[in-house]
């Protein structure tokens, strides 16, 4: 199976919307609100991280905002978020 990733160059990447799932420590599904290169409104996304702590905080329902490197080409697609920051607690 080939898989494809774009990287994104601009340090400013960043997409917003609701955790829809909690999937370990170190990743979580993101529901888009709000797109960004490459991501589009209503998509669900896997967003991995590096350092667990990143999420210690995180519940699903709350709306964050996730900086990101690439995006993978996959079912659901996925990225690496450098930064979550938590915007709004739970809906």
């Amino acid at each position: 199976m080939e898989v494809f990733f774009r990287e994104i160059t601009n340090k400013n990447a960043f997409v917003e919307g609701y955790v829809s799932k909690k999937l370990s420590k170190r990743g979580f599904l993101l529901d888009v609100t709000k797109g960004h290169l490459g991501f589009d409104k209503g998509e669900l996304i896997n967003v991995g991280v590096d350092d667990e702590k990143m999420l210690e905080n995180l519940e699903e329902g709350q709306y964050v905002k996730v900086w990101y490197s690439g995006k993978f080409e996959s079912a659901p697609p996925q990225t690496v978020g450098l930064k979550v920051e938590i915007k709004d607690s739970k809906k």
